[in-house]
């Protein structure tokens, strides 16, 4: 008896490109997905701002912030008077002094949670301003409602944020400039800020400065101005 094994037939190779295709739409769909995502939240996040948790200080974060500002208010800066003369510029040629060491009594101390909880005090502001400190930065969100007849995004809030550099020149004076501003997330052109990106707003004269003597005799009255993460450090003059 002949014990030959049947004949089985080969079985055909499977074809990758089937698999390979499928590999590709569940990538795609899978970029599609995530980039839908992260649409959709840029969207609601930057034009449909949520309101901020306002900062809510304890009694006794509140009375050590109601003495800064007394102390503030109480310095210099109660006694800048706009009429008064202003201080002779140095020449230019001569050597700016060194910075005297600090003293207690004219340095104020303020911290990030400090100032939004002073802000979250104002009804106004309480849920549409946050304050920010970085190294050598000062910067604050706007949520500011668009009004109706404005085209795509009336009536939805846009999230504004501007930020500022801070420093002392060779001189130790106060150099306040803009850094960004930004609408939406997106950075705006330096041109459409009327190129006022880095120019020191509280120059004597010159492109981007404020004309107010107020403000230019308020950073006449600053010895050392330091932002650091989360704090701002000042000392005031004699």
């Amino acid at each position: 008896m002949n014990n030959t094994n049947p004949y089985v037939p080969p079985t055909p190779a499977r074809s990758s490109g089937g698999q390979k295709v499928l590999v590709v739409l569940c990538a795609l769909v899978g970029i599609i997905g995530i980039v839908a995502s992260a649409t959709t939240f840029w969207y609601y996040h930057n034009f449909r701002a949520a309101p901020f948790k306002p900062v809510n200080l304890s009694l006794a974060e509140q009375d050590t912030l109601k003495s800064k500002l007394a102390a503030l208010e109480s310095g210099k800066l109660s006694e800048l008077d706009p009429s008064a003369p202003a201080k002779a510029t140095p020449p230019a040629h001569a050597p700016a002094p060194a910075p005297a060491p600090s003293d207690p009594a004219k340095t104020i101390v303020l911290s990030e949670r400090e100032i939004n909880g002073w802000l979250a005090s104002q009804p106004d502001w309480a849920d549409k301003v946050k304050f920010h400190m970085n190294n050598d930065m000062l910067g604050a969100t706007f949520l500011l409602p668009v009004d109706p007849s404005v085209a795509y995004i009336g009536g939805k809030t846009v999230r504004i944020k501007v930020a500022f550099n801070t420093k002392l020149d060779a001189d130790h004076k106060l150099n306040f400039s803009l850094a960004d501003v930004s609408v939406g997330g997106i950075s705006l052109p330096n041109a459409w800020l009327g190129d006022a990106k880095g120019l020191n707003l509280f120059a004597d004269n010159g492109p981007g400065s404020i004309n107010s003597e107020f403000l230019q005799r308020f950073a006449a009255g600053i010895k050392d101005f330091r932002v650091s993460n989360g704090e701002l450090r000042m000392v005031l003059n004699d």
